[in-house]
């Protein structure tokens, strides 16, 4: 049940990134979070809130995810 309500969580927060880029909607603060950890390669912290404890980086992470 907490991995359906993570991934969940990543894939509206990505819908939401690509829409603002895209101009369809406004670029709040968290989208603009989500962006910059996502370009630094750091796990956003709106992930982070609806997931496993984890210190590893976004590239291990989502391995992680996906193998788990």
């Amino acid at each position: 049940m907490r991995f359906n309500e993570l991934t969940t969580a990543i894939k509206l927060s990505l819908e939401s990134l690509r829409r603002a880029i895209a101009g369809q909607i406004v670029m709040t603060k968290e989208v603009e979070e989500l962006q910059q950890s996502l370009l630094l390669g750091r796990v956003p912290a709106l992930w982070k809130q609806k997931s496993y404890p984890s210190l590893k980086l976004l590239g291990s992470y989502i391995s992680d995810l996906l193998l788990r």
